[in-house]
């Protein structure tokens, strides 16, 4: 859930070179002044792996190009 809306997020068993990922453990309630990160495509490198982000390790945002 996010934001008390069910949210369906796909967890890969393994990566582009066959390599095992193991998914972050869930559910989970976010820790004050943390975030989950999740990227597009689906199948990026993010929070649904390596878990919650402390809001100080952030320190570039990113920006749309077009």
């Amino acid at each position: 859930r996010i934001n008390d809306s069910v949210t369906d997020i796909t967890v890969a068993s393994e990566d582009s070179r066959g390599g095992r990922l193991f998914a972050y453990p869930t559910p989970i309630i976010l820790p004050p002044d943390c975030y989950w990160l999740v990227s597009d495509p689906e199948r990026g490198f993010d929070s649904r792996y390596f878990g919650p982000v402390r809001r100080e390790a952030i320190t570039y945002r990113a920006y749309p190009l077009l």
